[in-house]
């Protein structure tokens, strides 16, 4: 039974950190919605909200119809990324991040997005370059430094893995429940069970 959760957990949420805090919202970034066309920033604004209602190929299909109307829509392209890296369509989730980075300049959370998608490639070498140039430009994103402990973690680095995740707990408190669940910290966990990062105890 317990095999059978964790499945669906990893199903449900192939990338941990996003699908934990993200989840349609572009919170730092700040999202302009009157930029552009407003047919295509309406398109984006219903695809941030299926996102956020757990839909994300109802999603996909609204921002692909923005996109249409206008391809060089930087929050449409993030949103679509988002939505096929839930999706499992990584080279297309890539491919928007990579379209939005070129169009937008550098973004702490989108930098951080790409490397937890380049982690669940399995590309570890650019998914820690991603989220520690996103750390360089906000070094105090909690986000991120979560971000950073699952790419230790996969990296098989515990010491660092949990020091980074340590960071990221004592700015956000609330990382610590994800610390305990998340798929992409199980090895961690069960590299350092004794760590009181996951007692059941606060």
């Amino acid at each position: 039974m317990l095999i059978v959760i964790l499945v669906v957990a990893i199903l449900m949420v192939p990338f941990s950190v996003w699908a934990t805090r993200q989840a349609g919202k572009r919170r730092s970034r700040g999202i302009d919605w009157s930029r552009g066309l407003p047919e295509a920033a309406q398109h984006a604004r219903e695809g941030a909200r299926l996102l956020r209602q757990g839909d994300p190929r109802g999603a996909l299909g609204l921002l692909d119809r923005g996109l249409l109307l206008e391809p060089q829509h930087v929050e449409s392209l993030v949103l679509r990324g988002s939505a096929r890296h839930r999706l499992g369509d990584l080279d297309g989730a890539l491919a928007d991040y990579d379209r939005a980075l070129d169009l937008g300049g550098p973004n702490a959370e989108l930098l951080n997005d790409r490397g937890c998608l380049r982690r669940d490639r399995g590309e570890l070498t650019q998914a820690r370059a991603d989220v520690e140039a996103a750390l360089r430009l906000a070094p105090n994103d909690s986000t991120a430094l979560v971000s950073l402990a699952e790419v230790f973690a996969h990296e098989g680095e515990w010491d660092q893995a949990l020091a980074s995740l340590r960071r990221g707990i004592a700015l956000d408190p609330t990382w610590r429940a994800h610390a305990r669940r998340a798929p992409a910290l199980a090895s961690l966990r069960e590299a350092r069970p004794s760590d009181p990062l996951f007692s059941a105890e606060d």
